[in-house]
């Protein structure tokens, strides 16, 4: 089996020299002429590269509101895993967070951080809603009839958590499940900073052009949102 192969956006070797010196792993530079985004996936293809590392924010903050950050472009053209890094390291991922939504991209995405970090906790979260929810509190709905929809969604969730779990490759041991109320964009945020993790795992959804563009809105905010480090599993 081949070495794993990761590839950073780093500004010089310097840099290079520095890891180099901290950590017991061979590091190679490159000096690519052009623009960031084309060369940074036609490298990555070519060297067949496991795992891409990138700053979310770069230097040009203006331009990156208008288009989208270098990360989230290489994102839309890439399908290679990539680490989103938001912090410096102060120990090594310990706790990861997993919003799952039971598809194939969400128990890829869960497999891979465990291979990558098996002895990482992973809290799986999904976020529920009850369909048409505000359509019945407008045409009046008792809160108690809207309760107990509620409950039936919850319910729903975990009998599909418990056929996700199923199909993952991670001991049990290592797993534990989370459900709340609401819409997932605000939810995963908010139990990131509740359940102390410091890692966000992801997968990324849909592979139409639409998709593409839009990266999965859900994937999309907590890249920018979120205060960890994300990884999204191509």
């Amino acid at each position: 089996m081949r070495d794993r192969s990761v590839l950073t956006a780093a500004p010089n070797g310097e840099l290079a020299a520095n890891l180099a010196a901290h950590h017991p792993c061979t590091i190679d530079t490159v000096l690519a002429q052009g623009a960031a985004l084309t060369a940074l996936v036609e490298l990555a293809d070519t060297r067949q590269i496991d795992l891409m590392v990138m700053g979310v924010r770069g230097a040009h903050f203006v331009r990156e509101l208008l288009i989208g950050s270098t990360t989230e472009r290489v994102l839309r053209k890439s399908r290679r895993p990539l680490l989103a890094v938001k912090q410096r390291p102060q120990s090594p991922y310990r706790r990861i967070l997993a919003p799952v939504d039971f598809s194939d991209h969400a128990a890829a995405a869960v497999n891979a951080a465990h291979v990558w970090l098996p002895d990482a906790d992973i809290v799986l979260l999904h976020a529920f809603e009850v369909e048409l929810e505000s359509t019945f509190r407008l045409a009046g709905m008792d809160d108690n009839t809207i309760h107990a929809y509620r409950a039936r969604a919850r319910d729903e969730a975990q009998s599909a958590m418990d056929a996700f779990v199923g199909r993952l490759q991670v001991p049990a041991s290592r797993l534990s499940r989370q459900f709340v109320h609401g819409a997932a964009t605000l939810n995963i945020l908010e139990q990131e900073l509740m359940l102390d993790v410091d890692l966000v795992v992801m997968g990324k959804h849909g592979q139409s052009a639409l998709d593409e563009l839009l990266l999965g809105s859900v994937t999309q905010h907590v890249l920018t949102y979120s205060s960890n480090d994300v990884f999204i599993a191509g």
